[in-house]
């Protein structure tokens, strides 16, 4: 469903003579000219790129623990 929003932008005296200036060269409106750069404009928004992490492994060595289902048996480790 195709909806339309009317609103009012209050623009700068320089960006208002440059919608102008670019409407009047393309034989075209105001609201067009806006319509395109709104939408030029949004379309280079991208979230910032994000660093790439890279983990390097490392051997920790044997598990201290031999088996975690048995409680008793951890304990008795921990303890030792």
């Amino acid at each position: 469903m195709l909806r339309h929003m009317r609103t009012t932008i209050v623009l700068e005296d320089d960006l208002s003579l440059e919608i102008e200036r670019i409407a009047e060269e393309r034989k075209t409106t105001r609201k067009q000219v806006i319509d395109e750069l709104l939408r030029r404009g949004l379309a280079s928004e991208s979230p910032p790129e994000r660093p790439m992490v890279r983990t390097v492994p490392r051997d920790l060595g044997a598990c201290r623990i031999p088996n975690l289902d048995n409680i008793s048996e951890v304990q008795s480790t921990m303890t030792s």
